[in-house]
């Protein structure tokens, strides 16, 4: 079981990374894909970030 709190936490890592990225595209001109495609892409990535983030902290109380 901890194996899996830690993949979870990694897993949320990796999302807030994504997410980071994504902002950062936004600040570079001339884009492709468009800013409201990478929008909503960082979205996803922070809500799928957070959503690990609090299911890796809810395992890792039950362990």
């Amino acid at each position: 079981m901890k194996i899996f709190t830690v993949l979870l936490f990694t897993c949320s890592l990796a999302s807030f990374l994504a997410m980071f990225h994504h902002l950062f595209m936004l600040q570079r001109p001339g884009i492709y894909p468009s800013k409201r495609v990478v929008k909503q892409r960082a979205g996803v990535f922070a809500s799928t970030g957070a959503g690990l983030l609090v299911l890796g902290m809810i395992f890792s109380l039950f362990t």
